[in-house]
């Protein structure tokens, strides 16, 4: 597989939940090292198409292949063995613990190990090894031996992403990533992000406009299900049937 060949192809993705079609056979595919948002109102769809990527759901009809394979079946464990995983839009932390154990805890899950629980692992280097490194590259290494609980939410967001990142990814699918930050924060989440391109392939659902058209490649916009556009977000940004859909009532509430 070639980097100009999608990692990741959706086709003719449909999702119906009862006589409402919420994924009306979408097409989309992401490139190695690509960030492709996927944007739309409230109700689009968006983090339905999420679920359907991440295997929480099972599609009515369509296929969705990775790295080569038919995954539409596929489990969520299984998906996130082969490098498929995701975010969510509330951190899923443990708050109890510091840091550097909820990244270890990602670092043993990757590495398919299980532990008696009278077992203290604390200082098992080929834990803590990885881990610290994790931290210093989201850069959390200050605050390893913090209680996440004592973590500001930009913070807490960070560390959900390396807990991501220790499970070695091909492809992060990130659910509102910047949700409920402080513009600082999101400015350095924006920034984290930018280095991980070209690294990691990126599904992207962000309602921050600046934010999606400042880190992604491609664009795909959701309206009721359905795919209207996918492009550049120079594209998108001047295409008359997404301003109508989506971008122009956003600019007609700021001007109100």
């Amino acid at each position: 597989m070639t980097p100009t060949t999608p990692l990741l192809t959706v086709t003719g993705l449909v999702k119906r939940f009862g006589g409402i079609v919420v994924s009306d056979r979408i097409d989309f595919d992401l490139k190695h090292g690509e960030v492709h948002a996927l944007i739309g109102p409230n109700g689009a769809g968006k983090t339905t198409f999420i679920n359907l990527l991440s295997g929480e759901i099972a599609p009515n009809e369509g296929r969705i292949a990775f790295d080569g394979q038919d995954i539409t079946r596929a489990s969520t464990s299984s998906r996130a063995s082969m490098g498929l995983v995701r975010s969510y839009q509330v951190t899923s932390v443990v708050q109890e613990f510091t840091a550097l154990e909820n990244v270890m805890l990602a670092v043993q899950a990757r590495d398919r190990r299980n532990y008696e629980f009278t077992r203290d692992v604390r200082g098992d280097a080929s834990l803590t090894r990885p881990a610290r490194a994790v931290l210093e590259q989201i850069g959390l290494g200050a605050k390893q031996n913090f209680r996440v609980a004592n973590l500001a939410h930009g913070e807490r967001r960070q560390l959900e992403l390396g807990m991501i990142l220790a499970l070695q990814p091909k492809v992060m699918l990130l659910d509102e990533p910047l949700a409920g930050m402080s513009g600082l924060e999101a400015e350095e989440m924006v920034a984290f992000l930018a280095r991980l391109k070209g690294t990691y392939g990126i599904v992207l659902v962000e309602h921050d406009m600046d934010a999606v058209f400042a880190l992604a490649d491609r664009v795909t916009v959701l309206v009721y299900g359905r795919s209207i556009a996918t492009g550049s977000p120079a594209d998108i940004q001047q295409n008359p049937a997404v301003r109508l859909a989506y971008l122009g009532d956003e600019e007609e509430e700021a001007a109100a």
